[in-house]
């Protein structure tokens, strides 16, 4: 191909030619032949969500522009860890024990109280019933309460199927604190 100047007659003349456009692929045998013919290649991750999930795309998204390394929220010892570590033993629950009330393994448990657990709302909110205490917001450590002060049992109803006795004690415990009626044990006189 020469230019328009110097034409000679076994060049070849093109009038017009047709501009690449840009070319959405998916396979790797598109990918393979732009390489040969040493075209651009870029590639772009397109995602689009309704769900409230799209926090977490906004921080991939951010994390994929910055160079620096950004870590994922964990939750701090000083704050849910302790907390949750303080509450469960005011109720007397082992670990294993208050794995068991929330149905999840006895290392998440562990992990959360050790602050190494990267907070997962659904399982924050069983450990939350199941010991009574607010462990997200801003009023973490608070006694967790529905309504007019209704203090949310839950956890105390599934720990006390499994161990009688204990459970009676308990619950008669929250009762007095609502101001019930008075109870106690029957093996107490």
């Amino acid at each position: 191909m020469t230019t328009a100047g110097n034409v000679g007659w076994n060049d070849e003349i093109i009038l017009r030619k047709q501009a690449e456009l840009a070319k959405v692929s998916r396979s790797e045998a598109d990918l393979i032949a732009s390489r040969r013919a040493s075209t651009p290649i870029s590639t772009e991750r397109k995602v689009a969500s309704n769900d409230p999930a799209s926090e977490d795309l906004r921080r991939i998204a951010k994390v994929a522009e910055s160079c620096k390394i950004i870590e994922p929220k964990t939750a701090t010892i000083d704050d849910v860890g302790k907390v949750m570590a303080k509450a469960r033993i005011e109720k007397k629950i082992t670990q294993k024990d208050l794995s068991a009330i929330v149905h999840e393994k006895p290392s998440v448990i562990n992990d959360y109280e050790a602050g190494r657990a990267t907070p997962n709302q659904q399982v924050l909110g069983k450990i939350e019933r199941a010991l009574g205490v607010r462990l997200r917001g801003k009023d973490i450590g608070a006694p967790l309460t529905f309504g007019k002060n209704k203090i949310q049992s839950w956890g105390i109803k599934t720990w006390g199927i499994e161990y009688g006795k204990l459970w009676v004690d308990v619950l008669a415990f929250k009762l007095n604190e609502l101001n019930c009626v008075k109870y106690r044990r029957l093996d107490e006189d």
